[in-house]
């Protein structure tokens, strides 16, 4: 779907629009038919319970029942990612360090902004990792980059 990013700033009130290169409309209701089908799938896909808290991205609540977790991913695939409120929290949840697991430093530096008093590690490799050894890891929420799904450690984990 195209549009005049002009006409549309102008009717929602936006101070600036962005076309942004992407390769499907992740994240929007257009993707619902494929939520209907990502359900299905998930439905004859082996989901054990959780030994540590998962925050979903769709509810910034955290998840442990193989059910609550196929539920969360499938409304992911047409949900906006609640990114502010999971960071708020873990923040209320007493996290007290990140660290993001995987290339690049996106949600690393997205994290800074929305809690900046929670230090955040960027770990690629054994060398990174090695740099945030001084970490204490019971207090570490570990981001999972390929799923999106922050992982909740510290006061709530189990």
């Amino acid at each position: 779907i195209l549009c005049d990013f002009a006409d549309v700033r102008g009717q929602k009130g936006a101070k600036r629009a962005l076309r942004l290169a992407v390769s499907a409309p992740f994240h929007s209701s257009l993707l619902k038919p494929a939520r209907d089908r990502l359900a299905q799938r998930l439905e004859s896909t082996g989901v054990k319970p959780c030994r540590i808290p998962v925050y979903a991205n769709v509810d910034a609540r955290l998840h442990t029942t193989p059910e609550a977790i196929r539920g969360a991913l499938a409304r992911q695939a047409c949900s906006p990612v609640l990114w502010s409120s999971i960071m708020a929290e873990m923040k209320r949840a007493g996290v007290t360090h990140m660290i993001e697991c995987g290339p690049g430093r996106v949600l690393s530096g997205l994290a800074r902004r929305c809690v900046p008093d929670i230090p955040c590690y960027s770990v690629s490799s054994e060398e990174t990792l090695l740099l945030s050894v001084d970490v204490p890891l019971s207090s570490v929420a570990s981001g999972v980059v390929r799923t999106g799904w922050p992982v909740a450690s510290g006061n709530d984990a189990s």
